[in-house]
């Protein structure tokens, strides 16, 4: 696990903005983020969805990965 971010914000936008963005899915991809790079367990469950919805060729929006990630998080 990578060391703790300045900001959990960060973190935050960048999920948000890989849940709304096709093209930022493309290039996050492309330069190799993982799940690693998050700090914060919620965002690191949200992202490996996102990616793994993203191969997997199904719908990427927030009810859905919602319902993928909120399972984990009552764990």
């Amino acid at each position: 696990m990578s060391q703790q971010p300045a900001s959990q914000r960060a973190e935050e936008s960048v999920v948000g903005t890989l849940m709304c963005s096709e093209d930022a899915r493309i290039q996050v991809v492309n330069m190799g983020l993982d799940a690693g790079h998050f700090f914060y367990r919620p965002y690191r469950l949200v992202y490996d969805t996102l990616i793994e919805r993203y191969y997997s060729d199904e719908a990427i929006d927030p009810l859905t990965v919602a319902e993928a990630v909120g399972p984990q998080l009552a764990e």
